[in-house]
């Protein structure tokens, strides 16, 4: 292959696959060499007239179908849907696929609390914007101390302004103590980045929490496929 010359093999109709090396694009419109003359670069595409790129392999290494900027090291532009790209069975080999469903579980706080405490805290790192579902479960046995009318809270809370609190009351009854088993559940939209996700006790006039089995899940998705919305933020 002499540098300065295209080499084109006509494929069909007006599309033709072009090969060149070249240190001053030879070829208008077409891939040039930047630097070093080792590399090559091809296209293929129809007529210029047209101007609809194929398939492009740039100087930096990036392959790009259907565009001709491509900006990774593979980038595919068309149709939407999962029958763009068609890969085999098990044919993806990295540990880790960006934007993945992701899950994180906490143990939290048992025995007895007698003020306002968080119990569990768990964050979530999510590698682009989203949604997270979170579930906070256990037992609470409330005391009601010397005051028969005490509510005691269960709160599950998202750090950003993006959330809600979830709030479940306790209220007195004829024998003073009750065990509750509690599961607050909401679903957040978020950015990217890390999220913090908290479960707090709360109760008042003397009366007192016993925890035990107390766990906070979260789930990351990156996509919805429905309508997301969140119940009106409940207050004490």
């Amino acid at each position: 292959v002499l540098e300065g010359s295209v080499y084109t093999w006509a494929l069909a109709g007006t599309t033709d696959l072009n090969f060149f090396r070249s240190e001053s694009n030879p070829y208008p419109g077409g891939m040039a060499e930047t630097g070093g003359d080792h590399d090559y670069n091809f296209t293929t595409r129809v007529e210029p007239s047209i101007k609809v790129p194929r398939m492009v392999l740039d100087t930096s290494g990036n392959l790009g179908v259907g565009t001709q900027s491509p900006t990774g090291r593979l980038h595919v532009t068309g149709s939407s849907g999962d029958g763009s790209v068609v890969l085999p069975s098990s044919s993806i080999s990295s540990t880790e696929m960006v934007n993945e469903p992701g899950i994180v579980q906490v143990t939290g706080e048992v025995g007895s609390i007698f003020f306002k405490q968080t119990i569990a805290t768990a964050e979530i790192n999510a590698p682009a914007s989203g949604f997270v579902w979170a579930c906070a479960t256990g037992d609470a046995n409330l005391s009601f101390g010397v005051n028969q009318a005490v509510v005691g809270f269960i709160e599950l809370q998202a750090e950003d302004s993006s959330g809600y609190d979830t709030v479940i009351r306790n209220y007195s009854g004829a024998a003073g103590d009750f065990v509750d088993p509690y599961h607050l559940s909401g679903v957040f939209p978020v950015t990217a980045g890390t999220h913090s996700f908290t479960v707090t006790v709360d109760s008042d006039d003397g009366a007192s929490f016993i925890l035990s089995d107390t766990r906070l899940v979260l789930m990351y998705f990156p996509t919805a496929y429905g309508t997301v919305t969140s119940p009106p933020e409940v207050t004490k």
